[in-house]
């Protein structure tokens, strides 16, 4: 299993890193819009069957609308995630978010065959969105907020760098379960150790573009902040995956499992981030 996720990430990484260095724009956007579907996907294949196994165990024919309510999610999602980044209109990206968001909850109320499940409906394509495609908008707002996708790589390397620094301190020091009920595994150790890995690596990052990101107290901000927020989202993806019963989101990555199982730290961190840094450019102005 650890040689399988050993050889995914040095195949994977360089190509996400290559993509987002070189590529234009358009194509980075691109990029976004197939993760945004992937993260959608997912969540609804695992949430939607869960709910209606759990809430509504006897009705067989809400089972076979499973797959169509996953496509919805993934049409909504790409949908709203086009609209937010192709249209550079003022205030269209907030109107476009709300009308998605506004046209789902109408067709789960109006679609079900009662109550109850309309209400089910909603709930799973709302999660879905929410998780699965909002946040990947303030990633993109994060690539266009620098050259060189410079503050997308920052916020990988404290993910990246978060996770790796977790898995080791918490291999050979953890002793100290963190929750075990949502992630028997994770201590408190191996949060400690990634939030020192996860300082490191913006650090790092900082330095190879020549300090430019911020002052080195941001740097550090972000980097426990940013860290807490992405092992929250590791803890949220166990709970749905416990939730829905599966050990993996996927099976996408060999070893890894599922692309949420990759990226739900970066879900979580990315919007607070994102909201560091926008705050920090307003009050240095």
């Amino acid at each position: 299993m650890l040689k399988h996720r050993v050889l995914t990430a040095l195949i994977g990484l360089p190509l996400l890193l290559v993509s987002l260095i070189t590529l234009p724009p358009l194509y980075v956007c691109i990029v976004f819009l197939i993760s945004v579907a992937l993260s959608v996907y997912e969540i609804g294949k695992m949430l939607y069957p869960a709910f209606i196994r759990k809430f509504h165990p006897n009705s067989t024919s809400e089972l076979k609308y499973t797959r169509v309510w996953t496509w919805f999610c993934l049409s909504a999602a790409c949908l709203m995630f086009s609209v937010s980044t192709m249209l550079d209109l003022s205030g269209t990206e907030r109107g476009g978010i709300i009308a998605v968001l506004n046209l789902v909850i109408l067709v789960g109320t109006f679609t079900g065959p009662n109550i109850d499940q309309s209400i089910v409906r909603i709930t799973c394509v709302l999660i879905s969105l929410c998780y699965g495609c909002l946040p990947w908008l303030t990633i993109w707002d994060l690539y266009l907020m620098g050259e060189h996708a410079s503050y997308v790589l920052l916020l990988l390397s404290i993910v990246m760098m978060g996770d790796t620094g977790a898995y080791f301190a918490g291999k050979h020091l953890g002793k100290h379960k963190l929750a075990p009920r949502f992630s028997p595994k994770k201590t408190w150790e191996g949060v400690f150790g990634g939030l020192l890995a996860s300082i490191v690596g913006v650090l790092s990052i900082n330095a190879i573009f020549d300090f430019s990101l911020g002052p080195w107290w941001l740097m550090i901000i972000l980097a426990v902040v940013g860290g807490v927020a992405g092992v929250m989202g590791d803890l949220v993806e166990s709970s749905f995956k416990r939730f829905a019963e599966v050990k993996d989101s996927g099976t996408i990555f060999p070893g890894h499992g599922g692309f949420l199982d990759r990226v739900d730290s970066v879900l979580f961190a990315a919007p607070i981030c994102w909201l560091i840094l926008y705050t920090y450019r307003i009050l240095a102005v």
